[in-house]
């Protein structure tokens, strides 16, 4: 079975990691630990790009490189942890269609996400990647929601 986990760094996708290792995992499973990696420049075309704007962009990617380095840091530590092989893989993009692509792309047979427990009216506003992986995954899709949430 190849399994897409997607993780954040959050105590909720620690928590979905650490479930599918209790209650799922098989030694033959392929396991891609999938972290989505938001840059806060994506929308770096509305600068002008004087000089002062291009050290200011800079500043910005370099931020987000080190914050992203940082959770894939945490996100080997845990997989270590849990003594779990698995291949970690950044998406860019919007999360939840990033992840189904990825899903697609490495031909898994399940996806786990974690669930952060988000109030109805944060969710409508702005979205949710587990309701987007139950309602566009072409395969099963484990919602893990941490004990501290239910």
């Amino acid at each position: 079975m190849v399994v897409l986990i997607c993780m954040d760094g959050s105590k909720h996708s620690d928590y979905a990691l650490k479930y599918y290792r209790d209650h799922i995992h098989q030694q033959s499973n392929r396991v891609y630990v999938v972290h989505c990696a938001h840059y806060h420049t994506e929308h770096w075309q509305t600068f002008s790009m004087t000089p002062a704007d291009s050290a200011v962009l800079q500043s910005m990617i370099d931020k987000d490189i080190e914050r992203i380095s940082k959770v894939v840091t945490h996100l080997k530590a845990t997989i270590d942890d849990l003594q779990l092989t698995a291949e970690i893989i950044k998406v860019h993009g919007n999360p939840g269609h990033a992840l189904v692509e990825k899903s697609k792309t490495i031909g898994a047979s399940m996806i786990v996400v974690g669930s952060r427990g988000v109030g109805t009216v944060r969710r409508t506003f702005l979205g949710s990647v587990s309701d987007y992986l139950v309602h566009h995954a072409h395969m099963p899709v484990l919602v893990c929601k941490h004990p501290q949430d239910i």
